[in-house]
């Protein structure tokens, strides 16, 4: 799982730096409150595939949904909880 998690984010990092219209920054903290090493950049497509990753690796964590852009919290969306 943890391969997956690197994997996901080396791609997304390769890509972050030209953040289109559209992309949003997910961060998480654990149950405890500690922030989550790292963060992931992806579109709307992505967004259940970096949710579900985050969720697979830290459970319980809380997800934080930006707009890159604009810095807004992705309405309905932010915060999620994992299960």
């Amino acid at each position: 799982m943890r391969t997956l998690l690197t994997i996901l984010c080396s791609a997304v990092f390769l890509t972050a730096c030209a953040t289109p219209p559209g992309s949003y920054k997910f961060t998480a903290t654990t149950p405890d409150g500690k922030p989550v090493t790292g963060s992931i950049t992806t579109d709307l497509r992505g967004l259940p595939d970096a949710r579900t990753t985050i969720c697979m690796e830290h459970p319980g964590a809380t997800i934080k949904i930006v707009d890159a852009n604009s810095g807004q919290e992705l309405a309905g969306q932010s915060p999620y909880r994992c299960p």
